[in-house]
């Protein structure tokens, strides 16, 4: 798994790598590496290369956006715009005084108690002791989350 990933990467690279300087069209490089069969290419303007049973056009790399809608395929076709609004789509789905009250509750509940518990046995049972670390670690851990959260960072 690990090496048919990288394998694909170096690939890719190799392709976009070449295609920038104009020695090959896309299809080709990758057909030649990953199948036994040489892919057919005509010389006209208009490339097509076949399989045994799909044909698929070619086009020769020339402009950036051409590597990046190359790049864009490869992630399973999502380009930088599409990026920037699937995480927009995301942002606004998060319910922020939720996710608050969340960050409130790990530092009061999941780290200030058992931190408070901890203090109390170790200081020799002095609840006022306990109560300071209570507050002080617990409840500002809660704050900085809580409010961490709200602000949607």
């Amino acid at each position: 798994m690990m090496m048919s990933l990288l394998q694909q990467l170096i690939t890719t690279i190799i392709v976009v790598l070449l295609c920038v300087n104009k020695e090959c069209d896309a299809f080709s490089v990758v057909s030649s590496k990953f199948h036994n069969s040489p892919s057919k290419v005509s010389s006209s303007s208009k490339l097509h290369a076949s399989t045994s049973e799909i044909t698929y056009p070619v086009k020769q790399i020339q402009t950036e956006q051409d590597i990046i809608d190359l790049a864009s395929f490869r992630n399973d076709l999502t380009n930088p715009e599409m990026m920037v609004e699937n995480a927009g789509l995301k942002s606004a789905g998060v319910d922020n005084t939720e996710s608050a009250i969340k960050g409130l509750t790990i530092g009061f509940v999941y780290i200030g108690i058992p931190l408070a518990v901890i203090e109390y046995f170790n200081s020799g049972q002095d609840l006022q002791h306990a109560i300071e670390i209570y507050f002080g670690v617990g409840g500002t851990i809660g704050l900085i989350l809580g409010v961490n959260n709200y602000m949607g960072k």
